[in-house]
């Protein structure tokens, strides 16, 4: 085993060079070490880039050689591909009750105020980062003062005014996708036993319209 997983040194290498090189790099300096950490970093992503090609040749040389084995059904497999049928079943449900044609208005109010507070979020932290947040590195002492790249002594001084509006945005925005998951889960789950029961056609489980019976 150790032997086997010997290799991963390679790629983990240039991670801990990375984040070795960072912590020595100074807020507001330009120094060798910081050059060094973009470096080590590039270099890290193309590792993990070259090693996932690596497995996916490697998965699919098998698959090409071993796919009429593979294919062939397994007792012990029986109890992951019938529960394979039925989260296909109730995915084929959810996406019918979550139709945008059909879907309750409220409900598309909840997921465009979600998806709309998350990508603000994200474009202030992205392109206004330096407004969100004090300038810290891993080298920083918090205890400092500001002005010597330091939080004053508090850790949550990092987070300047604007910054908290951004993780509003953005905790407003997780809770509206939890909310509109959750009530759309029991939507679909509501929908899947009332059309495994035949109480009503499944076009009349979307929205909020009332279930309507079917005639006889």
């Amino acid at each position: 085993m150790l032997l086997g997983t010997a290799p991963v040194v390679f790629v983990s290498s240039p991670c801990v060079l990375a984040g070795a090189f960072l912590a020595r790099v100074s807020v507001g300096e330009e120094s060798i070490w910081s050059a060094l950490a973009s470096t080590f970093t590039g270099l890290a992503a193309i590792g993990q880039m070259a090693c996932g090609i690596m497995a996916v040749g490697a998965i699919t040389k098998v698959i090409e050689k071993d796919a009429e084995e593979l294919a062939v059904p397994r007792p012990e497999h029986e109890a992951v591909a019938q529960l394979t049928k039925e989260q296909a079943v109730l995915q084929a449900v959810y996406d019918e009750v979550t139709d945008w044609k059909t879907l309750a208005k409220w409900r598309k109010a909840i997921i465009c105020v979600g998806a709309s507070c998350q990508l603000m979020s994200g474009f202030l932290f992205a392109m206004g980062g330096q407004y969100c947040f004090r300038p810290f590195a891993v080298s920083s002492d918090i205890q400092k003062p500001y002005e010597d790249g330091g939080l004053n002594g508090f850790a949550l001084n990092i987070v300047l005014p604007l910054g908290y509006g951004a993780l509003g945005l953005f905790g407003l925005g997780c809770l509206c996708h939890i909310v509109f998951s959750k009530d759309t889960a029991k939507l679909a789950a509501g929908a899947l036993k009332r059309k495994k029961t035949g109480e009503v056609p499944a076009a009349t489980l979307i929205g909020d319209t009332e279930p309507v019976m079917p005639s006889e």
